[in-house]
């Protein structure tokens, strides 16, 4: 169980795996057959999650939307967001 509605579960669960994918390709490894080697360690109030590859523990952030079925997964640098199309990175 991931802890949300049953009628929200199976729109998450989609979430949850393209995330996977996203990070896994991101990081060029792929997810190799062990998608249990990539955990969602946050999720935040926009719905952007932070996806951990376990054996290296290096942490990407993915933005997700969607559109009538269609699942989008953008992973970046924890550092990088998409704004109006572009790439920015968050000020320190």
């Amino acid at each position: 169980r991931i802890g949300v509605p049953p009628d929200a579960e199976t729109s998450w669960l989609t979430r949850l795996w393209c995330a996977k994918e996203a990070t896994a390709k991101f990081l060029g490894t792929g997810l190799e057959g062990r998608p249990r080697g990539f955990e969602t360690v946050e999720v935040s109030s926009e719905g952007d999650l932070t996806v951990m590859h376990n054996e290296s523990g290096r942490q990407v952030k993915v933005s997700i939307s969607g559109f009538e079925g269609i699942v989008v997964a953008v992973a970046t640098e924890p550092d990088l967001f998409v704004a109006d199309g572009l790439p920015r990175y968050l000020e320190k």
